[in-house]
Parts: C-alpha cells; sequence; structure tokens
C-alpha cells in the first residue's frame, strides 16, 4: 500500500507537461585522486579539525553486569504476562515452601545465603505474627548465578504449592531502594550478626541488622527494640544512637513518638525501659554486638 495525497481517479488528474530544459555548462574532467594502498585507513571526515569542533576519540567502557531481579518476568502460553497474585502464608506453609527452595538448591549442590527483612522475620524468627504475604530478601553476596538458582527455586516452591504462594512471594524488591555500598554495608553487617531466620541445607536466610530493620507499627518496633537491648547486654538504648540511626537512612520520626509511644510500651511488656535519654547520647555509647556502635550502622522506622 502506498500513503500519498488523495484524489478522484486518475481520469480527474490534470495532465503532466514537460518541464522546459535548460542549458548546462559542459562538464570537465575531475583531477585524478592518488591511490591510497589497500589496507590503510580511511581519513576521518573531520580529521584536520582543532577545537570545539573536533571529533572526540570514542570511549568504551568495561561491561557491567545487570542486576537479575527476583521473581524475574515471565510469560503465559499465549505470551501474555503472568498476572501477580498475592496471598497471605502462614508460618507452617511458609516453613514448608522454604524448605523445598532449599531442597531444589541442595539437589544443584549449592547452599546460598540471603538476607531477608520484613513479613518473614516477623513471622519466623520473633514470632510476633501468624502471615505474611512475601520475603523479601537481598545480599551483595548473590551473584547472577546464585539469584538465576533462587529465581529458580522458589519457581519451584510455587508448582509444588499448586500457585497459592502468590506469584511474588520471594523476591527482591526491597534491594531497589538501596544503593550498592548500603546493601553491602547491610549485608556485611547481617553475616556478623548472625540471626538465622531460616536454614537447611542449600538455603539460609538471616535476619537484617535490627537497627535497619522497618517496622510495620508499634508492636513491630517494640520487637525490634527489644532485639537491640538484647544485644546491648540487655542495657536500654540512648534516644540520641535511635534518633541517629533514623537520620542515617533519611527516615523520620520523632522524640515523641519514641519516648512516649515505643519507650511507653516496651516498659509494658518487658517492665524496664529500653530507650533512655542521657546527656551526650548523640556521641553514642551503646555497645551494639555484632554491629558499628557509636556510628550507628540502620534505622529503627515506624
Amino acid at each position: 500500500m502506498c500513503f500519498g495525497k488523495s484524489g478522484s481517479g486518475t481520469g480527474g488528474q490534470a495532465p503532466r507537461t514537460a518541464a522546459p530544459q535548460t542549458a548546462t555548462a559542459p562538464r570537465t574532467a575531475a583531477a585524478p585522486q592518488p591511490i591510497a594502498p589497500r589496507g590503510a585507513p580511511k581519513p576521518s571526515p573531520r580529521a584536520g579539525k582543532i577545537g570545539k569542533g573536533a571529533q572526540q576519540p570514542l570511549q568504551i567502557g568495561p561491561p557491567t553486569e545487570a542486576t537479575i531481579h527476583i521473581p524475574r518476568n515471565r510469560l503465559d502460553a499465549h505470551g501474555v504476562p503472568v498476572q501477580l497474585t498475592s496471598y497471605d502464608i502462614d508460618r507452617q506453609s511458609l516453613e514448608s515452601a522454604l524448605s523445598s527452595m532449599a531442597q531444589y538448591l541442595n539437589q544443584k549442590r549449592v547452599h546460598l545465603i540471603a538476607v531477608t527483612v520484613g513479613g518473614a522475620v516477623n513471622c519466623l524468627y520473633l514470632r510476633s505474627r501468624q502471615t505474611t504475604h512475601d520475603v523479601d530478601i537481598f545480599g551483595s553476596n548473590l551473584d547472577t548465578p546464585a539469584r538465576i538458582l533462587l529465581d529458580q527455586a522458589m519457581q519451584y516452591a510455587i508448582q509444588q504449592f499448586e500457585g497459592r504462594l502468590g506469584t511474588d512471594w520471594f523476591n527482591t524488591e526491597n534491594q531497589m531502594w538501596m544503593g550498592p555500598n548500603t546493601q553491602k554495608e547491610l549485608t556485611e553487617l547481617a553475616m556478623r550478626q548472625g540471626a538465622v531466620v531460616f536454614e537447611e541445607p542449600g538455603l539460609r536466610l538471616l535476619a537484617a541488622p535490627w537497627d535497619q530493620v522497618r517496622s510495620y507499627d508499634l508492636d513491630d518496633a517494640v520487637s525490634y527494640l527489644a532485639q537491640l537491648v538484647r544485644r546491648n547486654g540487655d542495657r536500654p538504648i540512648a534516644l540520641g544512637i535511635v534518633e541517629r540511626w533514623s537520620s542515617r537512612f533519611s527516615h523520620t520520626t520523632s522524640r515523641d513518638f519514641l519516648v512516649n509511644r515505643v519507650d511507653q510500651e516496651y516498659r509494658k511488656r518487658f517492665g524496664k525501659p529500653g530507650i533512655v535519654q542521657v546527656e551526650g547520647s548523640s556521641r553514642g555509647g551503646n555497645n551494639l554486638r555484632g554491629g558499628r556502635n557509636t556510628r550507628g550502622s540502620g534505622r529503627l522506622r515506624t
């Protein structure tokens, strides 16, 4: 099909007339050009130019590895993206699903370690919640082959549960909000902290550093504070330290909320203070084993 101006047919078109010819000057033979030897490089059309308009050499950097996210995008039998689904997963089902992943990875003769944060930690480690809808992981130690294996393992678990886990039940969404340096630092801190959320041959999940985890509500904040107090030798945490954890990751909170909500709830549950206001507390002084103390290492956000 051709695209052009519309008309009423060939009969309605105006007859074409020949354009008048104009005389042209006779052509003269061009001067012969020297022939470059075979294999010689061709001159650049901008060769000889200097200054702002000069052609700059092309700089090609080393190849970079694209980060693989879990789960990877998938299409159905008709080539249509798979519709996202989500379900509440109870503790027993979550443990069984992770066991399926571990079995798959163990059969591949690998043992992968990842850091998890959020619902999985609350459900499996703190046992402060009965259900969660996903397992958020990250880890600067996970290269592309490891991420591909984790993606395959989580899909294997979905098959075992006939899709009742949800399409994104095991994912790396949390890492999209982390810079590479932050992810590396938090991974190293989690390794040192060593709080094991799940472990079977093939797969090990560690809790993210308690001083950077993001709480969903007041109960979560108190549970995380309890872990920090325990790691601090059962001594309360200085208010200035908690505030600095929040500001370091650009998450806002308030003294009123920390002192009159979080600490008061902590006192009700444990019968002692979890946060104390001490002079000069903003300069540090708590000894959080397994992580840095005087500079802080994360956030307690509610």
